[in-house]
């Protein structure tokens, strides 16, 4: 593993802040989720949330009972080990069933026009590409993904509106998954039907940061029968798992 430079910080009176770097990448990201796996495994019992995002690691932690410096100091010996402990990560790719089109994707002619394209090859774009899961953020559940293929960029709409759950957008060079109904300023061009944020189920969140999403065109009749299969508690979302070697 290549040597791991951080910056750590005090974030208000109960929080830290590890920053691995200042900008958006696959390597940044895989050092941002390796460091916070290993400080859930070895100091997760003294924080009450670990959150990691693009660049950065954020940890939370009871004040009353541990110092900022105490923490910094420990979380430094950590990464420091990170240096000649040899990891293995595993990569899991979840497969979202995306219905396209103007029913489910109001927005895709936005698309369409800004790049001059068809619908089929929005479609056929948006769905070859394998996401990366940067960070869930800003509606409990949303995952922010990078992979999309920049001829799908698209400039976020005017005026925000509201979007209804599972809707799939792009905004700028990112697309992201809706959790439920909310005001939003993406361009919708397909939903899926699969509920990724629930209050009723153990794993409230279906994916977290660092895994990585496929998406899959489906018809509407394919669309009603997956969900069907999810009020009646027999759907299953297909994934992958890979073993990673990060050295």
């Amino acid at each position: 593993m290549k040597k791991i430079n951080v910056s750590i910080h005090p974030v208000g009176c109960s929080g830290i802040v590890c920053y691995v770097g200042d900008s958006i990448s696959d390597e940044t990201n895989d050092l941002v989720q390796v460091i916070s796996r290993h400080i859930i495994n070895k100091m997760g019992h003294k924080f009450t949330g670990v959150v990691p995002s693009y660049h950065s690691v954020t940890m939370f932690y009871d004040s009353i009972t541990y110092s900022f410096f105490e923490l910094k100091k420990e979380v430094e010996t950590q990464i420091l080990n990170l240096q000649t402990i040899n990891l293995k990560q595993k990569k899991t790719i979840y497969e979202i069933p995306v219905c396209y089109g103007l029913q489910y994707g109001p927005d895709i002619e936005n698309v369409m026009n800004h790049h001059h394209i068809s619908m089929n090859e929005v479609i056929q774009m948006h769905q070859e590409s394998l996401y990366r899961i940067y960070m869930i953020g800003f509606l409990p559940g949303f995952p922010y993904l990078g992979g999309l293929n920049r001829k799908l960029a698209t400039p976020r709409l005017k005026k925000p509106k509201l979007v209804r759950q599972g809707a799939v957008g792009i905004a700028g060079d990112q697309t992201g998954i809706y959790p439920f109904e909310s005001p939003g300023g993406w361009n919708i061009i397909g939903q899926t039907p699969v509920t990724i944020f629930s209050n009723n189920r153990d794993d409230t969140v279906l994916f977290q940061s660092g895994s990585f999403l496929r998406f899959k065109s489906i018809n509407e009749i394919e669309y009603a029968e997956i969900e069907k299969s999810i009020k009646e508690g027999s759907f299953s979302l297909k994934k992958e798992v890979l073993e990673v070697d990060e050295n």
